[in-house]
């Protein structure tokens, strides 16, 4: 049975949950780590029945049966038939200012191998947005996604992000590094500001061609995340929320923290309108740039960290590395 003991997070006090004994994931099949799995992410907090976006990292889990599919079927057991899943799809390394093309159906995720892989599944859908889309399946799927395509900026007024918070879901961490570090949806809150942070933007917008589920092809006008001299530190939201909208706790051996969308973007947003600069820091332009590299087992990996020369882009060749905003793994 789960129990609860406390953990600081700062200066303030968080319910963490564990499991005991911990699963072993050593000989199991993918049923029982799916199972397992399940297990974990209910006992931290994940709400049934309700829309769930949920940033991930395959590794940090630890070895599982089944790999990312074996994730996804928890993550969908958790949720429920009435639930929702959603995951960002973000694909700004591939849609860049010198390949300025997006197709919904093709176009690969940058972030991780769980989206990617949920975002080629018989039935999930995905928003039409060029840097910043998302995948979802379920009956609120429509909901969070149809309107994407008229936002012009990362994370604006049609974005699933910010859906999610309209439809009282949950946002949740799992593995990824530094806590809520790679919060997307801190950059929604930002563009709430009456006058946007002054990091926030590039002053350049892109063009891009853009080719939805129909094969409508649209050309569009976006701007992009700046970024070039401050990093970001939305780990920190986490310490402006009240303590009871915030649960964290193990599943396999990566921590899980979930959040309710609606307190975290309210605390965000009266911290920010107190310190526009209270969710970033000044950083050496380049030191935590953002790119894939080419891993051990021949496939792509999402780092964060100094530019380098062994970034690959998305054919598999190798590119330069380039400074890009919003983590999500």
């Amino acid at each position: 049975k789960p129990f609860w003991h406390k953990q600081t997070s700062g200066s303030r006090v968080r319910k963490v949950v564990s499991l005991i004994p911990m699963s072993s994931a050593g000989d199991e099949s993918a049923e029982e780590a799916r199972k397992r799995l399940t297990t974990d992410l209910l006992a931290v907090g994940i709400r049934p029945g309700s829309p769930l976006l949920i940033h991930s990292s395959l590794a940090a889990i630890g070895r599982v049966q089944g790999g990312a599919d074996t994730v996804i079927d928890a993550l969908l057991d958790a949720v429920g038939p009435e639930g929702t899943l959603c995951m960002p799809t973000l694909s700004y390394l591939f849609t860049t200012v010198e390949n300025p093309t997006f197709d919904v159906k093709l176009t690969r995720s940058n972030i991780g191998v769980i989206p990617e892989t949920f975002r080629t599944r018989p039935g999930v859908s995905r928003s039409v947005h060029p840097t910043h889309s998302c995948a979802a399946f379920g009956p609120q799927a429509a909901d969070l996604l149809s309107q994407h395509y008229k936002d012009r900026t990362p994370v604006g007024e049609h974005s699933p992000f910010r859906r999610l918070r309209d439809l009282k879901g949950q946002v949740a961490f799992l593995g990824v590094p530094h806590a809520a570090r790679c919060n997307t949806s801190c950059h929604g809150v930002e563009e709430l500001l009456p006058t946007p942070p002054p990091y926030l933007f590039q002053e350049d917008k892109v063009t891009y061609t853009v080719k939805d589920w129909e094969g409508k092809i649209e050309v569009v006008e976006h701007t992009r995340h700046g970024f070039s001299k401050h990093g970001q530190r939305y780990e920190r939201v986490l310490d402006y929320m009240p303590l009871d909208t915030h649960r964290s706790g193990r599943v396999g051996e990566a921590m899980l923290h979930v959040v309710e969308a609606q307190e975290m973007w309210d605390a965000a947003l009266m911290a920010l309108e107190k310190d526009s600069l209270c969710l970033v820091e000044e950083i050496v332009p380049g030191s935590e740039g953002h790119s894939l590299v080419m891993g051990s087992t021949g496939k792509p990996r999402y780092i964060v960290g100094p530019s380098s020369e062994d970034s690959v882009d998305g054919g598999g060749k190798r590119q330069k590395t380039c400074d890009i905003s919003c983590p999500s793994l």
